[in-house]
């Protein structure tokens, strides 16, 4: 919670309220965002494109510690007899092959959400069903 309030503070401090490239109409980009707006102002050239690595590498960890998660909790689910026993089985170091497979056969259903408008609704009915499962999950 600090962290975010001292980024806040910060990007405040850097960027003014006013700043023409924060309303020129590039919402949904990373033009818009206070912290290229920040790091262009400082004339740094080079730190867009790192900070753009950075946030691709932080989504690529999110999505291999979300695979295996959802990959164990189905694993869990096999040995208490939820689901069918073919998902008990594991390779020689314990890696649940086929928990790892099934779940991993989501992953591609992301990209419904540059399609067609019918797409991106299936998209977010997949995403608000994800995100009750994982509210009853910590409940």
């Amino acid at each position: 919670m600090v962290f975010y309030v001292l980024g806040i503070f910060i990007i405040g401090v850097l960027v003014a309220y006013d700043d023409p490239m924060l309303l020129n109409g590039k919402s949904g980009t990373a033009a818009a965002s206070p912290f290229v707006i920040a790091i262009q102002n400082a004339g740094i050239p080079a730190l867009p494109s790192i900070v753009n690595a950075v946030v691709l590498i932080a989504a690529w960890s999110a999505g291999n510690a979300d695979l295996y998660a959802a990959s164990r909790t189905l694993y869990a689910l096999s040995l208490e007899g939820q689901v069918p026993r073919i998902f008990r089985k594991c390779t020689k170091r314990g890696l649940p092959i086929w928990c790892v497979a099934i779940t991993a056969l989501f992953g591609p259903l992301a990209y419904l959400n540059v399609g067609s408008a019918t797409a991106g609704q299936v998209f977010t009915w997949l995403y608000n069903i994800s995100t009750i499962a994982g509210i009853f999950t910590w409940w």
